[in-house]
């Protein structure tokens, strides 16, 4: 269990309540850049997985790739770690689109 420590003012005679979310709202963003400028930033509440991720691609990662190196992308790469959403066999539909 994770354990909040901190200060708290607390008047004479009065009780302490002490206040805590459960669950609090999580919001994850994605966001990529270049040499060239920064790109859109995806801001997403969900879990990130391979549907997801390749919808990030289409509708902010090519958009920013084709703003900044125009149509010819052998003059930039993606980067990711070898996570499996970015392995996923998903990711073909990109290219066929």
């Amino acid at each position: 269990m994770n354990s909040v420590k901190g200060l708290v003012w607390n008047l004479p005679g009065k009780k302490k309540v002490v206040r805590t979310v459960k669950h609090p709202i999580k919001v994850n963003v994605w966001g990529c850049f270049s040499a060239r400028d920064f790109g859109r930033v995806v801001c997403f509440k969900e879990n990130l997985n391979a549907d997801l991720t390749c919808h990030i691609y289409k509708y902010g990662l090519l958009p920013t790739a084709q703003k900044q190196f125009g149509y010819d992308s052998t003059l930039w790469k993606l980067q990711e770690d070898d996570d499996p959403k970015h392995t996923s066999k998903i990711g073909n539909q990109l290219e066929n689109e």
